[in-house]
């Protein structure tokens, strides 16, 4: 099975250069495929490469804050296998305590937050956002590719614009029947993802 390899446009430090094998087989049902650590001095992106068509579906896990200087959330856009063309669509639904929204976006992206991820410009610069993503059907050659995504972050009972706390559900269409082989992630408005963002794939049989 071929190795993942992570790309970035930033340096990394030593051990960040590549993702190597994991120490087991990958033969289970729920496999850990890679990992990324974004490390000091941040990233203005990240990729996850060489993806394999072994699985059924895909998972991404991230935890990440951006260095967006003028709110305390950003969005966290995905595009496939380089793909900045305006072939994604998609839907969201999302509460703040405020009351909830719905709405539809056709882009050059899909979002896996539109505005769950954390930056460091309140509390202290502690919170991050956390998405869960799950791509079906990735590797197929005959269907459009089907996200889901699950994000939220807390900001302790206060934020911009009385905002304590967001949870996004999102459904996104990539209109393309290519097998997804890269993903990239990059900061919605800010500029880099801060130390200590982290982006995790998975591979589901």
């Amino acid at each position: 099975m071929p190795i993942i390899a992570t790309r970035a446009s930033a340096a990394y430090g030593a051990g960040f250069a590549a993702i190597t094998a994991p120490p087991f087989a990958l033969t289970g049902a729920y496999d850990a495929l890679a990992v990324t650590v974004v490390p000091v001095g941040g990233l203005s992106s990240v990729t996850f490469s060489g993806i394999p068509a072994g699985y059924k579906h895909l998972e991404l896990r991230c935890s990440v804050q951006t260095n967006r200087a003028t709110y305390n959330r950003d969005s966290l856009p995905i595009r496939f296998n380089g793909d900045a063309g305006s072939s994604y669509s998609g839907h969201s639904y999302y509460g703040d305590g405020g009351g909830t929204t719905l709405g539809y976006a056709a882009a050059s992206q899909i979002n896996a937050s539109g505005g769950t991820i954390g930056t460091g410009v309140e509390n202290s610069g502690l919170q991050f956002g956390v998405s869960i993503v799950e791509i079906l059907d990735y590797a197929s050659t005959t269907k459009r590719k089907t996200i889901r995504v699950l994000s939220g972050t807390d900001m302790n009972g206060t934020g911009t614009g009385g905002i304590g706390g967001i949870v996004e559900v999102w459904t996104h269409c990539w209109q393309s029947v290519s097998a997804i082989t890269s993903i990239t992630f990059t900061p919605g408005v800010g500029t880099l993802f801060n130390r200590y963002s982290s982006f995790a794939l998975y591979g589901v049989k």
